[in-house]
């Protein structure tokens, strides 16, 4: 069954309804990123384009599937026989209004997801009655760990609960808010001027939010699960459990990577995780959701003990993780893989830094272009394969930091931790 990839990752913006214009550097970026949905494609498969791709630009990685514009698209759906077209489906990177307007426009047959239902999987609202935390064992944690809040008071009051409670500083997300984005970072009970702007904006618009502690964390993990394209009407409906990798982010909570290994299994402090992510993926199946579902959950400390938070974010669409699991035909059974998202620095300083990797005797693969549209490229993901956790864990810090290798390439237990 031939895919249509459809990268469009900023299609949380488009739920929001916020307009589509991006500034120059930002557009160059979504263009790039736009490119990484080809590691996902096979032989038969189409990502779609804006322009031209010009195949010798693309690394390795990125050449299995074939880059075509929509008027390239177009021309070869209309050769095709009726019962072949059939045989096409749409796979955005989220479901959103201008991905069913693609699926009508092409005149595909496969059903599709309620757009309400998408928006309503990747709200904090839907997550908040599934927001818990767990001990090791999969015991529930008190207090709970965050306040959905509909008006300025009650998040002052929020905010008096954490200071409260020893959570000198907080995090104050929006109602869509992802990958570090639309929130606010604070401490103590006060809101600044400029904070309080924002948040009136949120509320003005009938938007609740969520207010958690900032809390020291110590690992992440990414749960992926699809929920089959059944008819909405059609339940129950398929869920399945694609695979497990651990995240990398840094200091910020910016996404640096992925931590990738040959089984789809998840170590055994996600465990309790992928047991709630199965009844989160249930929950969106019933509202009418359908497609890729990622379930990131979070391991941290909080007043000496560790705790996890089972869905720390839910992504109700494709994710760089997901992305990442399919990296893992790359590696060797003995082999860690880490797909890396560094920071951008100039190119002849990430070319640098590559060869110090590989003269280590780490195996380095680029996944994405050096050049593109006449300039250097804004992007510098690469995969790094090593048997050789301390090498790996060395070569990651060279790339992201030294903050954000720690913890990344071990187990995390509480005997393991000082």
């Amino acid at each position: 069954m031939p895919l249509i990839h459809v990268p469009n990752p900023l299609f949380e913006a488009e739920l929001e309804g916020l307009p589509g214009q991006l500034p120059q550097t930002l557009a160059e970026l979504v263009a790039e990123l736009s490119l990484l949905s080809g590691l996902a494609a096979a032989a038969e498969d189409v990502i779609l384009v804006d322009r031209p791709v010009p195949r010798e630009l693309l690394p390795i990685s990125l050449r299995t599937g074939r880059y075509l514009t929509g008027a390239e698209l177009r021309r070869e759906l209309n050769s095709l026989s009726t019962a072949e077209r059939q045989q096409w489906r749409l796979q955005p990177w989220g479901w959103s209004a201008s991905a069913l307007d693609l699926v009508r426009s092409l005149r595909l047959t496969q059903p599709v997801p309620d757009v309400k239902a998408v928006r309503w999987v990747n709200t904090r609202e839907f997550a908040a009655s599934l927001d818990v935390t767990v001990t090791e064992t999969g015991e529930l944690c008190e207090p709970r760990f965050g306040w959905l809040c509909r008006s300025e008071a009650e998040v002052l009051a929020a905010l008096q609960a954490c200071e409260q409670a020893g959570d000198a500083q907080w995090v104050i997300k929006a109602n869509i808010s992802h990958a570090a984005r639309n929130r606010l970072l604070g401490a103590g009970a006060v809101l600044t001027a400029s904070q309080r702007q924002w948040l009136q904006r949120r509320l003005a618009a009938l938007e609740c939010v969520s207010v958690e502690p900032w809390v020291e964390r110590i690992a992440e993990c990414g749960l992926q699960w699809t929920i089959g394209e059944t008819p909405v009407c059609a339940e129950p409906a398929s869920i399945e459990f694609v695979g497990a990798c651990a995240l990398l982010t840094d200091r910020g909570g910016e996404y640096r990577g992925s931590v990738i290994r040959r089984t789809s299994a998840a170590a055994a402090w996600w465990r309790p995780a992928e047991s709630w992510g199965r009844r989160i993926a249930e929950q969106a199946a019933a509202c009418g959701f359908r497609g890729p579902l990622g379930i990131d959950c979070m391991l941290f400390r909080r007043r000496g003990r560790l705790e996890l938070r089972v869905a720390h974010d839910i992504n109700g669409r494709q994710t760089m993780g997901r992305l990442a699991l399919g990296l893992r035909n790359w590696l060797g059974a003995s082999d860690v893989g880490v797909w890396c998202h560094p920071a951008t620095v100039a190119a002849e300083i990430h070319l640098e830094r590559l060869r110090e990797i590989a003269d280590s005797g780490v195996t380095v693969h680029s996944t994405s272009p050096t050049h593109w549209d006449g300039r250097a490229a804004r992007l510098q993901t690469c995969l790094l394969i090593s048997e050789d956790t301390k090498k790996m864990q060395q070569a990651v810090a060279t790339l992201t930091g030294p903050a954000t290798a720690r913890n990344c390439l071990r187990e995390v237990r509480p005997q393991d931790e000082d």
